[in-house]
């Protein structure tokens, strides 16, 4: 009998030292080279997952986008597919960011306060998606996956001023992992990637809004020549925050292999503005906010989307609601 018990632990042993391999192994490389092992979000789209009724209720990992003032996104705008993903269709009057979209996090109708969750310390996002770059006319908008950080998107103004700055000089992040904005003479199979540090007093500092310091200059990323934006892809984007004086980057990925060059910062302390080229610690302020994932397209430009995940070393540094 003691012998039966001793064999029966050893194969209790063995079955979970496979259980956690196949658990490592579900862990996509960028991530789990980052120290990124723990997945908070993953997410198909359904009538469990998708607030379909705008109630904006918590316990849904997606919502229909109405920060800004916008309305939400009407039924018309999408199609919920038996096979659990999710196919935007965009409409009329709306570009990007103009309420054709699916977040993980969402306001409430009258803006003050939000629900979901918003992700901070670093992350790999990735997105498994599909469409028809035939149908994409950038005057209307195009398929985009992407992040605000939700410091902005809800006006948290404790979150956005700019620590021994006059009262309203704001700074954030966008964090534009896909945008799918073909130049002419350009490839198919490109594809931009673009940072963004908003400074400022609104429409002061800058006319027609915020101050932007980003990476247009060096936002192209290239999936390889024979890609056929018709079938699954995975897109993928690893930020890894500065930290004791070692730069913080974030890297593009198409289906897991790295694209495009880092975009890197030192620590960023609260030192005096404006950001931009030659400051060292231009989107630093991307590691002192918190994030909410977007995902949208232009009208009439079919955007499939299986499903989205997030892995961080940690959970500690999101804020849920």
């Amino acid at each position: 009998m003691h012998l039966r018990r001793l064999a029966i632990a050893a194969i209790g042993v063995a079955l979970t030292g496979l259980a956690t391999k196949a658990a490592s192994d579900c862990v996509p490389a960028p991530a789990r080279n980052a120290g990124y092992r723990l997945e908070t979000f993953s997410s198909d789209f359904t009538t469990s997952t998708l607030d379909t009724g705008a109630t904006y209720r918590s316990g849904f990992n997606w919502y229909l986008m109405n920060f800004w003032g916008m309305p939400p996104m009407a039924p018309s705008g999408y199609r919920l597919n038996r096979s659990g993903s999710i196919t935007l269709t965009g409409r009329t009057g709306y570009q990007n960011g103009g309420g054709l979209n699916q977040l993980s996090t969402a306001g409430n109708l009258d803006g003050s306060n939000w629900v979901g969750t918003a992700f901070g310390g670093g992350f790999y996002a990735e997105a498994t998606f599909k469409f028809n770059p035939a149908l994409v006319n950038t005057a209307n908008g195009w398929p985009a996956f992407w992040a605000d950080a939700v410091e902005n998107a809800m006006d948290l103004e404790a979150g956005l001023q700019w620590p021994g700055q006059p009262p309203g000089y704001n700074q954030f992040a966008e964090t534009d992992f896909f945008e799918y904005y073909p130049h002419p003479g350009e490839p198919q199979n490109d594809y931009t990637m673009t940072m963004h540090d908003w400074y400022g007093i609104w429409n002061q500092t800058c006319p027609g809004g915020w101050c932007d310091a980003n990476t247009n200059d060096s936002d192209m990323r290239t999936a390889p020549p024979d890609t056929d934006w018709m079938l699954y892809h995975r897109v993928g984007f690893l930020w890894v925050a500065s930290k004791n004086g070692v730069p913080g980057y974030v890297q593009s990925y198409f289906d897991r292999v790295p694209v495009g060059p880092q975009v890197e910062w030192s620590q960023f302390t609260g030192q005096p503005p404006p950001p931009g080229s030659g400051v060292d610690w231009t989107f630093g302020i991307t590691d002192q906010d918190h994030f909410v994932l977007f995902l949208d397209t232009g009208l009439n430009q079919n955007f499939t989307i299986r499903s989205v995940k997030v892995w961080q070393a940690s959970s500690a540094g999101n804020i849920v609601q």
